[in-house]
């Protein structure tokens, strides 16, 4: 049944994802998940979430462990149902949940040294999503790029949200062998009037509007 009714869950409708209520069992490598509904995962996990939980005999040893980050790799998850009730080690579920969903590494970027009164500031930033998926709209997000020219205090002088999409920053489509694609992005920001002169650093944040 869920070779069957997950494909037809599929045909219908294309912002609806995949659960499967498996992984890292010895008695069902992750080969036997991408025989049965692969080919719908690969269609899926781009526009809908991927999402799994612990099967009932999973252990944290490291083949079963190892055989979960495979498959976390190969369909792109998103989610895992930490419901491990068995005496385990935290540490290999720590290293396969660090991935799961978006995760944004800022790899680059470059600004002027110095700005004048009622100058501008150009950035300009290289980010990529080195998780296994992007953040979908459909779960509840809204992610926006922030960025600010902050005083020695701290305090923010100005800021301005970039028009990124983050939510199309996509991983690598092949995440045991692909590179993540770089999405660059540039902002201007507007340095107030009468600022005193002194050193300021340039930070930068995403932020979920939902929550904030």
């Amino acid at each position: 049944g869920v070779q069957q009714t997950t494909r037809y869950v599929a045909s219908q409708r294309d912002d609806v994802g995949i659960r499967y209520d498996c992984i890292g069992s010895a008695r069902l490598p992750y080969e036997d998940v991408l025989d049965r509904i692969g080919d719908v995962i690969e269609e899926t996990w781009r526009t809908a979430p991927i999402i799994y939980e612990f099967c009932s005999d999973a252990q944290t040893s490291a083949s079963q462990m190892a055989d979960a980050v495979a498959l976390m790799e190969a369909t792109h998850g998103t989610i895992v149902h930490d419901n491990l009730s068995d005496t385990r080690s935290f540490a290999p579920v720590f290293d396969l949940m660090q991935n799961v969903g978006y995760r944004y590494v800022l790899t680059q970027a470059t600004y002027p040294t110095g700005a004048i009164d009622g100058g501008n500031i150009d950035v300009s930033m290289a980010w990529e999503n080195v998780g296994t998926a992007p953040a979908y709209f459909s779960m509840g997000y809204n992610l926006v790029l922030d960025v600010y020219l902050t005083d020695a205090n701290g305090h923010v002088v100005t800021q301005a949200t970039t028009s990124a999409r983050v939510d199309n920053w996509m991983p690598a489509d092949d995440l045991a062998n692909g590179v993540a694609p770089s999405n660059l992005v540039a902002q201007t920001l507007t340095v107030p009037a009468n600022q005193p002169q002194g050193v300021y650093t340039i930070s930068v944040g995403i932020r979920d509007t939902v929550s904030g």
